[in-house]
């Protein structure tokens, strides 16, 4: 049962894997693990320098998300267990992207505002608008972007 109930992803993978054809060839994207289970899809695409993991769960209804990182001895940054001000972060949520850039995507701007769900395409093409400069070795956004992050946490977090 648990078998076929994963294989219920087929259609958003066929979906994802057209909508980032282009950015794979664009960026030199190499997919390098893909899984699904009962609560979603995962696809995890990198070339030397950066990655991109897709994350699709129908429980959420947050359509799909994708999450930019920077390679740290070939491998795509785990999740940190705890994040708090000292915390170095070496991935991030396109959304975070997005809204640090969003003059480069104002067809798009409702949606990243609203957190309104993506679609595959929709997540592609912010990936080729604003993360050509990550995948070619520039991360000089992260200090931003880190910034951004900390800025969330809860005024009582520790550091």
């Amino acid at each position: 049962m648990m078998s076929k109930k994963a294989n219920s992803f087929s259609e958003q993978s066929r979906e994802l894997h057209l909508a980032i054809k282009d950015v794979a060839e664009l960026f030199g994207l190499s997919v390098i693990n893909e899984e699904s289970d009962v609560y979603g899809l995962e696809l995890l695409l990198q070339n030397s320098v950066a990655g991109v993991k897709f994350e699709f769960s129908p429980q959420d209804q947050s359509g799909w998300r994708a999450i930019v990182g920077q390679l740290s001895n070939g491998q795509f940054p785990k999740h940190p267990i705890r994040i708090d001000r000292q915390s170095v972060l070496h991935r991030f949520d396109l959304r975070d992207v997005a809204t640090l850039r969003i003059e480069l995507i104002p067809e798009l701007a409702g949606k990243i505002r609203d957190l309104a769900p993506l679609s595959a395409r929709e997540v592609s093409h912010v990936l080729q608008t604003c993360c050509a400069d990550m995948f070619k070795g520039d991360f000089s956004l992260f200090a931003r972007l880190q910034e951004r992050v900390i800025s969330r946490l809860p005024t009582s977090a520790p550091g």
